[in-house]
């Protein structure tokens, strides 16, 4: 792991109309790394260049998210992976078959980019504590901004990388399972448990949390967390910052998405009231508009699902991958691999009563033969291209999600039904609905909807970890824990 040069990411020519405005690097030749740290803009360039690295389609443009992650959820119809793409990878992964020649490669894959990323972060991490404020353009708040964002980086894919190859913390052990790597040039690390590793991760959070909030809660920067800024770049807003670097937050490791990770952290540990005030601080968030206050994360009106397929008025941190509708196209419908949702597990509940028509949601899918339904959400939107290179990765539904358990845990059984109603109701659906009797009941409530919202964003499947559920009526248990890659056993 141990890495001597680093890729310069090298900022294009700002154009208008994407992330890409700040984001857009292209590989240059290796640079030494003190040449590269010699500036702030190295610096830039070096986080930026995890950003991508992590958006790629071998991590959360496609196997983190929509591709590997969201099969092993049993988001997508089994019957047509299993009769239809028998000659695919994800044949094997629908079956648990995860020792299987070409789910090890894509494993090994996404395992290897996760730490070279983490191993990028810890060399910035590394360097940058301690250097000189004058050396960045936005003085003592950019150095500390920058420092945050690659801690946070680092808890949020170890994070991922143990809720894929290590138990549930509801069944775990004190077995080791994953390194956490900490220090830069280290090439190994001893496996921690799983209650060891969050430790790490809540560690490193809240380390990020208290570095990123001076620069995301203070002032006018409150203003550019609300979604004209955080994602659309400031579309017909004046009150916007010179400096393009920090534009679309929404793209980015803030201050409200390093709350919503810690939020996903604890209740996935089992720290409820943590994970219910973390989630709420996200729900509080505010900008100044003239006399009011809005608020910076708001769910998307109906009249706009059209041109908004990622609802992204309610997404609190995203990757960009140019490449992602395209990459997606070749998933619908192709010879040897096509996704269309699992439809009967979205409309029906489990005794196949149809439930919740009146969901705005249902309408994110286009039918094909009257039969395949397709998630709209990485396909070309109808009127504008605001989010077509967005990759959702924490949205204010789910912590929606974690204040309803939370509450319902801690006794307020009913405000607990009542948060859940309200995503409900903010999706179309008539409120009062819910019978909720037990916590068990409350989860699959959760579930359900969880399962509406989070198509194509590789949530699912840790839902069912943590919940210890089964996503299919087959009768066959998913494996929930994937093999380490073979390099890995001999530490």
């Amino acid at each position: 792991m141990k890495i001597n040069k680093i890729i310069l990411a090298v900022l294009l020519p700002f154009m208008l109309g994407s992330c890409e405005q700040w984001l857009d690097v292209a590989p240059d030749d290796q640079v030494n790394e003190e040449t590269l740290f010699a500036t702030g803009d190295g610096y830039r360039n070096a986080l930026n260049g995890v950003y991508r690295d992590m958006a790629t389609s071998r991590m959360y443009g496609r196997e983190l998210t929509w591709g590997f992650v969201d099969v092993m959820g049993w988001v997508y119809d089994p019957l047509t992976i299993y009769y239809d793409c028998s000659t695919h990878d994800y044949y094997d992964v629908l079956l648990g078959k995860y020792n299987a020649t070409g789910v090890k490669a894509i494993t090994e894959a996404f395992w290897s980019q996760a730490y070279n990323s983490i191993a990028n972060c810890n060399n910035i991490i590394a360097r940058i504590d301690g250097e000189n404020p004058s050396k960045f353009v936005g003085g003592e708040s950019e150095r500390d901004m920058i420092h945050g964002e690659a801690l946070a980086l680092r808890a949020y894919l170890h994070f991922d990388m143990l809720r894929l190859f290590a138990p549930a913390p509801k069944v775990a052990d004190d077995k080791g399972y994953i390194p956490y790597y900490e220090r830069y040039g280290s090439t190994s690390e001893p496996r921690g448990s799983v209650s060891v590793i969050l430790e790490k991760i809540e560690r490193d959070l809240l380390k990020a949390k208290n570095l990123v909030a001076p620069f995301d809660t203070v002032g006018d920067h409150r203003s550019w967390m609300k979604t004209s800024a955080r994602i659309e770049g400031g579309r017909g807003d004046k009150n916007l910052p010179d400096d393009l670097f920090y534009l679309y937050r929404g793209y980015r490791m803030n201050y409200y998405a390093i709350c919503a990770i810690l939020a996903r952290v604890y209740s996935y540990g089992d720290k409820q009231t943590q994970a219910r005030e973390n989630a709420q601080e996200v729900l509080d968030a505010t900008y100044q508009n003239g006399m009011y206050l809005n608020k910076c994360f708001t769910f998307t009106g109906g009249g706009s699902y059209n041109s908004n397929y990622k609802l992204y008025d309610g997404v609190i941190f995203a990757l960009s991958n140019q490449k992602l509708i395209d990459d997606y196209s070749h998933y619908l419908g192709s010879e040897n691999i096509q996704l269309p949702v699992y439809y009967d597990a979205i409309i029906y509940n489990e005794d196949y009563d149809e439930i919740d028509t009146e969901d705005a949601r249902l309408g994110l899918f286009s039918v094909v033969d009257d039969y395949y339904y397709y998630s709209k959400k990485y396909t070309p939107q109808v009127g504008n291209s605001y989010g077509e290179d967005l990759i959702p990765m924490v949205r204010l539904s789910e912590m929606y999600y974690i204040i309803s358990e939370a509450l319902y845990t801690e006794g307020q059984t009913q405000l607990g039904i009542n948060k859940l109603d309200e995503v409900r109701m903010a999706r179309g659906i008539r409120g009062g609905k819910l019978q909720i009797g037990s916590l068990e009941e409350m989860q699959e409530a959760i579930l359900r909807d969880a399962r509406r919202d989070f198509i194509g964003e590789g949530q699912l499947f840790y839902y069912y970890k943590k919940y210890d559920m089964t996503p299919n009526d087959w009768g066959y248990t998913i494996g929930r824990v994937l093999p380490l890659p073979d390099n890995q056993l001999i530490h």
